[in-house]
């Protein structure tokens, strides 16, 4: 017999059988060995998940180093222009005239390359902005596996150039047509629960995709979400992937630091700036877009206080508002996976493309 329920049974020897404390201790009793068997079963299960995760960080490092040899092998440096006007003659054309998005460190304009029927679109990286960032960022292997990811729920990369001069790297990707999540919620107001699962399931197969390569996102978030001309969701802004698999350390996961300010899609660990797993990171912004999505509204608020944000998860902040109150059981579910301030314990994204809740 469990220890607490064995205490409770002692003081219940101690009890006359017509005493009314008889009643109360034997429901006492019964709640707590009710409690402890969820107890034992919630260790039980944490055990599995962890075998799981186990087996799971087996796969993404052989997947890992197939990239990196095949990369190695197959896929070229990007291919080196002298000046702008020579990208035509490659079979791309820059539409200079047509300004997509711009940043301090890039510019994004429309683009059409000769053998595609549909608008794409090229981001233009200013590497002399901030060249020892933009440097460490886009090494020589990043290029190569850029070019290698191919998934139906991520925007397609054709081609990479850089100039001689190294000032520049072009990047001629799919166009989101429809824009970033962002907008569309703040131009279309919130989307209701079918359509967003429709568009969650697409966001949730191209970043488990991502980890099953050991790549993690590490911006994602409603800027990096886009939406094509046919109502589709894909994954943009991978320009930042992280490469969680440190291959000149015997395939260790490397743990990740805090390299952007803080916002509201960041995980309670970085909030903290504390060293953290970035495929958690992934799937905590994942739960806040999907949040957004259903509601306009963000889910914590508390993202510049570490006590706060502590408070508020640990309080399931998110559970009070108004419109999260008609939650299905089946997003309340998947979101209670995520919005776990102990990462350890957050749903990975393999897990939650296997929930019942996409079956829409």
């Amino acid at each position: 017999m469990p220890l607490t329920s064995r205490f409770v049974w002692k003081k219940l020897d101690c009890c006359e059988k017509s005493n009314g404390k008889r009643t109360k201790y034997l429901n006492i009793i019964r709640g707590l060995e009710d409690f402890e068997k969820r107890n034992r079963i919630s260790k039980l299960g944490m055990s599995d998940r962890l075998e799981a995760k186990r087996k799971r960080e087996q796969k993404r490092e052989e997947n890992w180093n197939n990239i990196i040899k095949h990369c190695d092998k197959n896929i070229p440096d990007p291919e080196k222009i002298t000046w702008e006007e020579a990208l035509e003659g490659k079979g791309f054309i820059l539409k200079k005239s047509e300004l997509v998005g711009s940043s301090k460190f890039s510019d994004v304009y429309k683009a059409k390359k000769k053998d595609y029927a549909e608008d794409i679109c090229c981001k233009i990286i200013k590497m002399k902005v901030s060249a020892s960032l933009l440097l460490s960022i886009y090494s020589k292997r990043s290029l190569k596996i850029l070019q290698t990811l191919n998934h139906p729920s991520i925007l397609k990369i054709f081609k990479l150039f850089t100039t001689t001069q190294a000032d520049k790297l072009y990047i001629f990707m799919e166009l989101g047509e429809n824009g970033n999540m962002t907008n569309y919620v703040k131009n279309n107001g919130a989307i209701p629960e079918k359509q967003a699962l429709i568009l969650a399931k697409s966001l949730a197969d191209g970043l488990g995709y991502l980890h099953s390569l050991g790549i993690a996102h590490r911006r994602f978030g409603g800027e990096n979400a886009f939406i094509d001309k046919y109502g589709k969701a894909k994954i943009g802004g991978l320009e930042y992937f992280q490469e969680f698999f440190d291959i000149d350390h015997n395939c260790d996961i490397t743990p990740c630091w805090m390299q952007h300010e803080v916002n509201m899609y960041h995980c309670p660990e970085i909030v903290e700036h504390e060293p953290h797993d970035p495929c958690s990171e992934d799937t905590w912004s994942y739960g806040v877009l999907l949040f957004f999505m259903l509601t306009a509204s963000y889910p914590f608020d508390g993202y510049k206080n570490k006590k706060k944000m502590k408070a508020q998860v640990k309080e399931k902040k998110w559970m009070t508002s108004e419109k999260a109150k008609s939650f299905s059981s089946g997003i309340k579910n998947l979101l209670e996976g995520i919005f776990i301030y102990d990462a350890v314990q957050r749903l990975a994204m393999e897990e939650i493309i296997a929930l019942p809740v996409f079956n829409v």
